[in-house]
């Protein structure tokens, strides 16, 4: 029987070993999905920002050109 049970521990820890593989990897896709959609995001917010940015500077600059066209008239 000694025999038997220690077949059977041994087949136990092999399954453990596998289900933790199995969940390391999946946590590590996981984590690397997460990853790329956060560099995704902050791509596109990045982008975002620029283009507000590019707005907000050429109304600033018809906004001094046109008081420089009312200060000299």
């Amino acid at each position: 029987m000694g025999e038997k049970a220690e077949a059977e521990t041994e087949e136990h820890v092999n399954w453990a070993k596998e289900k933790a593989k199995e969940g390391y990897e999946s946590a590590k896709n996981k984590a690397g999905e997460t990853l790329e959609e956060a560099k995704e995001s902050v791509a596109s917010n990045l982008e975002s920002a620029k283009e507000t940015a590019k707005e907000k500077t050429k109304e600033i600059k018809e906004n001094i050109a046109g008081k420089k066209r009312d200060e000299e008239l």
